[in-house]
């Protein structure tokens, strides 16, 4: 914004939109000391919006056609968070960083209830992640255990179990279906040396045969489901 000073303060109405014509770009001078935030966004405690509507504080639409001329694209990304490099004058340890934050999911206030409150909602699409993913006090895949002669665990894994003198169980499962891929294998000691002989999905169920009776011990069968998807 070479049209305007190296300070500038813009006011906006108390009331109503404000618009922005054309690009922005922000590069603030380099502090030597104390602490800020670059850009800080306080939402208002509204009151009196409209029933039955969605109010969303903070919109990007990013939903504009927009043509390139022919060629290639190795990657096309719309938003984009750079990692920050944090540094010290003299030994210091960072316990925890991160580049992204969200403190919780929506909290219901007075006369509320929220059925589903979720921290971050992907609303579609498939979702990457370059790295390892760590998730805190609650396990990366829900399972259940069932050692009944018919269990029913609709969870995308599980442990189950063949008894002795059988050689095989038939699992309820909801999450299942014709084309699922079922991974299973034994997770104990058998009397009898016995494996996994094939697993067969069906629609809601899946039978796990093994090669043979496991003996007094039994066969506990630990298994994960897995979907295939379709497109990119």
């Amino acid at each position: 914004m070479s049209n305007y000073p190296p300070s500038l303060t813009l006011a906006l109405p108390n009331s109503g939109p404000a618009s922005l014509v054309g690009s922005l770009t922000m590069t603030p001078v380099a502090a030597s000391s104390g602490v800020r935030s670059l850009l800080t966004v306080t939402a208002p405690a509204d009151t009196g919006v409209t029933a039955s509507t969605e109010q969303t504080d903070v919109y990007l639409n990013l939903a504009a056609t927009r043509t390139w001329a022919t060629g290639a694209l190795n990657t096309q990304r719309a938003v984009r968070v750079a990692a920050p490099t944090y540094a010290f004058a003299g030994a210091s340890t960072v316990t925890t960083a991160a580049t992204v934050y969200i403190e919780g999911a929506p909290v219901a206030g007075t006369n509320a209830t929220i059925t589903n409150a979720y921290a971050l909602f992907v609303g579609g699409g498939r979702v990457l992640f370059g790295g390892a993913v760590v998730l805190n006090a609650v396990p990366v895949v829900y399972s259940d255990t069932q050692t009944g002669a018919t269990p029913t665990v609709s969870r995308p894994a599980g442990v189950v179990r063949v008894p002795h003198g059988a050689t095989t169980v038939t699992v309820t499962n909801t999450l299942v279906s014709a084309t699922s891929l079922i991974f299973a294998q034994i997770r104990n000691a058998t009397t009898n040396a016995v494996s996994v002989a094939d697993v067969v999905p069906g629609a809601g169920s899946f039978i796990i045969n093994l090669s043979g009776n496991p003996g007094a011990s039994n066969a506990d069968v630990a298994f994960l489901v897995v979907n295939p998807g379709t497109g990119v």
